[in-house]
């Protein structure tokens, strides 16, 4: 699974960074997770769902 970083720079003076898969076409799936850990934990989890889903984490 690739997986490649982006970044936002926010009006508020703070940067939202994450990754997503290169586009593919298929439907894209958002990944919101509330716990504080990296989104890269779930990177198990997340390549089964890349199979099926364009990711954006």
């Amino acid at each position: 699974m690739t997986l490649l970083p982006w970044s936002h720079s926010c009006s508020a003076g703070f940067t939202l960074r994450g990754w997503h898969s290169p586009p593919s076409g298929k439907p894209l799936l958002h990944f919101i997770h509330g716990n504080g850990f990296c989104c890269r934990t779930y990177e198990p989890m997340l390549a089964l769902l890349a199979e099926h889903f364009d990711l954006w984490l």
